[in-house]
């Protein structure tokens, strides 16, 4: 894969965007500075001495500050030694320019609606039937997303190990040359272990709570120790594919995140990867979704106004759970770093504010990098954007984008998407300077 396949700089916003992992990385005015004359082949020497003359800082503390970085950079594989980004000038990103932009690299496939986890902000486990995609269906689907230069997988749903095909969905991905992604709740693993000699990826394992009581408070069951003993039995057969926990930062875990991470790292596994609550929209099959519902899961999800302004308050430097954030973040067990933690607060505050528009109307950089194959077969854009095709008249779909992000954009979605947390895009009606 090519660096321009890797990464994708904004350098008006001063973040980077990741296609590996689909998330992006913030910078403040100093470490942006840096980025982008590192981009554009400035030595770090004379970094340091532009930094000495636009910031007025000592000479040895420039000096320290760009070795530091960049090295922090290369380090964490963010930034290459071979020095080779885009960076965009124009980083206005239209609706209509998202065709133009469009880079696939990490399409997101529900291959099944159903579900065996009773989680209580996703109604999956509810769907009456049986109801996924044959392999068969999928498999023209996989080829096309490949010629568009996809490189990996997410194979998602429901729960893909309640797919009855789900052997020959990995078999294919790994014939046409996909890497795969399996996101799943791992209940039914131990069943699964076969899947090992497939050679998969990586495991992406939800989890939301730190502990069995958290765990069952949020997905309905006692499955706690039964997921992390199925994981250690899979890691025995497939050590060399990656194991992440992922988790919604929410009510009882958003100041505990730390005791995931400490869970991952005593068992050698890779990594916790993190997202903001979805409360109000129709995904995760919420067809039903009305006003009492919403204020259900946001009592559920989203921390208080207090909890929310104490943890701003306290979130600082001289915070200990600061530094385990930082530390972890720093060290690739966990996803988001302290600033994603304050953008996801910040935003969980507009919640609770009743704030109906806190970000800006354009789209993140999601479109630009996946697609999402629905329960119903639609391919969209987002989660939350109209479909522009479908997979059962695959050879029908428009894949200019032009009409469903023209929808998209007049839907005003994007005003408050909780994607805006960690998909590209500031808030626009608050600071998010901590």
């Amino acid at each position: 894969m090519s660096k321009m396949e890797k990464y994708l700089y904004d350098s008006d916003k001063k973040e980077l965007f990741l296609y590996s992992s689909l998330t992006t990385h913030q910078f403040n005015d100093t470490g942006a500075f840096i980025v982008e004359k590192y981009l554009s082949h400035v030595s770090p020497l004379q970094i340091a001495d532009a930094l000495v003359s636009e910031f007025h800082l000592t000479l040895a503390d420039a000096q320290e500050d760009v070795r530091v970085f960049i090295e922090q950079l290369e380090e964490l594989e963010i930034f290459p030694k071979e020095n080779t980004f885009p960076l965009l000038k124009d980083s206005q990103k239209v609706f209509s320019e998202v065709a133009k932009r469009f880079q696939l690299h990490t399409p997101i496939i529900h291959i099944i609606q159903n579900c065996n986890s009773p989680c209580k902000m996703c109604d999956c486990w509810k769907t009456k039937g049986k109801k996924w995609h044959s392999a068969n269906d999928l498999k023209p689907l996989f080829v096309k997303i490949k010629e568009l230069g996809a490189v990996a997988v997410m194979v998602s749903g429901g729960e893909p190990l309640l797919h009855p095909e789900i052997e020959q969905i990995i078999e294919d991905l790994k014939e046409i040359g996909l890497k795969i992604m399996l996101n799943t709740n791992a209940l039914l693993l131990r069943q699964h272990l076969n899947l090992s000699n497939y050679d998969v990826d990586q495991l992406v394992v939800s989890m939301d709570g730190y502990d069995a009581v958290t765990y069952q408070n949020f997905r309905g069951l006692n499955g706690y120790d039964v997921v992390w003993k199925n994981l250690e039995l899979f890691q025995e057969k497939s050590p060399q594919t990656k194991i992440g926990i992922r988790a919604i930062l929410n009510r009882q875990n958003y100041d505990k995140i730390d005791l995931l991470v400490d869970a991952v790292k005593s068992r050698g596994m890779h990594s916790v990867g993190l997202s903001p609550a979805d409360v109000s929209s129709e995904s995760f099959s919420r067809e039903d979704i009305n006003l009492p519902k919403i204020e259900s899961l946001t009592e559920l999800l989203i921390p208080t106004k207090r909890q929310i302004e104490d943890f701003l308050e306290k979130f600082t430097t001289s915070d200990s759970y600061y530094h385990k954030i930082r530390n972890a973040h720093e060290s690739e067990l966990l996803s988001w770093s302290t600033y994603d933690f304050v953008r996801c607060m910040k935003f969980y505050l507009t919640v609770r504010n009743g704030t109906p528009k806190p970000f800006t109307n354009e789209p993140c950089l999601f479109p630009q990098t996946s697609i999402v194959l629905d329960y119903n077969g639609d391919l969209r854009n987002c989660f939350y954007s109209p479909a522009f095709g479908n997979l059962y008249s695959l050879e029908l779909s428009d894949w200019s984008f032009r009409d469903s992000m023209k929808k998209l954009e007049d839907s005003k979605k994007c005003e408050s998407c909780r994607g805006k947390v960690f998909c590209g895009t500031q808030m626009a009606k608050q600071s998010s300077d901590q």
